[in-house]
């Protein structure tokens, strides 16, 4: 455990750029504004990427640095398990056709029924334990290979226009990958405005009844069908964008302040959390402004509340991940309905060269999205709108209870 401690304190600011510093400082975004400046001020990084992430061809390898100081090397191909695992999907888990003729329902967690439940962390729990699914890690499973993506691609991902999009796509894998293992339910998203506003706020959510909370102490998750889960990976401390192959307990350290020491679970963001700051966010009328207010502080506040895995760029292993990011899709979605359009895209992008070397760009729909070739790859465009392109969803309801229905 003091081990465990260790890695999450040394970790904490590696945690997808969220790090929200005491609400009595505010100088922290004043920080990522002056990064996001910085970025726009040249257009390639002086820093060039580790070998794994260099040259993304059929012959190219991935890297993962093993628990005792091994390179795990497992060759990437453009024919590989994965090939088809961004094909739209119908409700029954089928291929669909070119036309999104039937989407997923993407409903609010509480809308599933207890069966529905079930079958999601039923099949959450297959992503984490069947063995041989990865293509990166020998023995390794979809979650892994998640978690790898995600750690790789940190700065692609976050704090530049991609968030958005790239996090679709990310959520159109994940659920490619539970329907590969037998899925066949709906998708789901967290409320959060409705949780926060409620009596307890989000410490008292219905959600820990069904993915176990924390016992107060934090640590692995306590209770519940994710009880003592494992994720296989962590982010390698010496190396940004570099795994780990270190199998460990997902942990969970509920807290309302990450500065306080020790952790406090208090309101866990409750009070930030309200509709005064989701209206604010949907006001914004340019895409870049929008994405930074949403990226920050909704993103942010639950990323810090929970804490342990979400702390760090393998959060993808923890459940909730999932539920948020399709939340804070939805509150995207939401936006491009009351700006209606579907391309409005802009800002700047990070990419990585075939040398291995950062590049910042214009954003543009036109960008490739590539997760080292665990996927097909596709082009922003792509993931733009949920019933074309690669996507095939529909939520119940938008935010503020707007239909979907463009």
């Amino acid at each position: 455990m003091r081990a465990l401690l260790f890695w999450l304190s040394a970790a904490v600011v590696l945690l997808c750029g969220l790090a929200v510093a005491d609400r009595s400082v505010p100088d922290f975004w004043t920080a990522i504004d002056r990064i996001e400046r910085r970025e726009l001020s040249y257009r390639r990084s002086h820093r060039p990427r580790s070998s794994h992430h260099r040259k993304r061809d059929s012959h190219s390898h991935v890297g993962v640095n093993a628990s005792d100081g091994r390179a795990l090397m497992h060759r990437r191909s453009d024919d590989g398990i994965h090939e088809d695992q961004l094909v739209r999907r119908d409700t029954t888990g089928s291929p669909s056709s070119a036309k999104c003729n039937r989407p997923v329902g993407r409903v609010s967690w509480f809308s599933l029924s207890g069966s529905e439940k079930t079958s999601w962390m039923d099949h959450f729990n297959l992503l984490a334990t069947t063995k041989g699914k990865s293509m990166f890690v020998e023995g390794g499973t979809f979650l892994d290979d998640l978690a790898i993506v995600h750690i790789g691609m940190q700065r692609e991902l976050h704090y530049n226009a991609c968030f958005l999009p790239c996090h679709a796509a990310l959520l159109r894998a994940f659920y490619s990958m539970m329907r590969l293992l037998g899925y066949r339910g709906r998708e789901a998203y967290w409320p959060l405005d409705q949780d926060a506003a409620a009596v307890g706020g989000i410490p008292a959510s219905q959600l820990w009844n069904d993915f176990g909370g924390d016992d107060g102490q934090g640590g692995p998750i306590p209770s519940g069908r994710f009880k003592g889960l494992v994720c296989g990976v962590l982010p390698d401390l010496q190396q940004v964008g570099r795994s780990i192959y270190k199998p460990h307990y997902v942990t969970r350290y509920f807290n309302d302040n990450w500065h306080r020491q020790p952790l406090q679970k208090g309101d866990m963001y409750s009070s930030l959390l309200q509709s005064e700051l989701f209206d604010n966010i949907l006001s914004q009328t340019d895409y870049t402004v929008f994405r930074q207010r949403l990226e920050r502080t909704v993103h942010a506040y639950v990323h810090q509340a929970m804490g342990g895995e979400m702390w760090l760029f393998s959060a993808v292993c923890e459940p909730t991940f999932w539920l948020l990011h399709a939340e804070i899709d939805r509150i995207w979605r939401t936006w491009q309905t009351k700006q209606n359009t579907w391309t409005a895209y802009n800002g700047h992008s990070r990419i990585v060269d075939d040398s291995g070397n950062y590049q910042v760009v214009t954003a543009a729909l036109d960008n490739t999205i590539d997760f080292y070739h665990l996927f097909v790859p596709i082009k922003v465009q792509d993931v733009m709108w949920p019933r074309k392109g690669i996507l095939c969803y529909r939520y119940d309801n938008l935010y503020g209870g707007l239909p979907d229905s463009s």
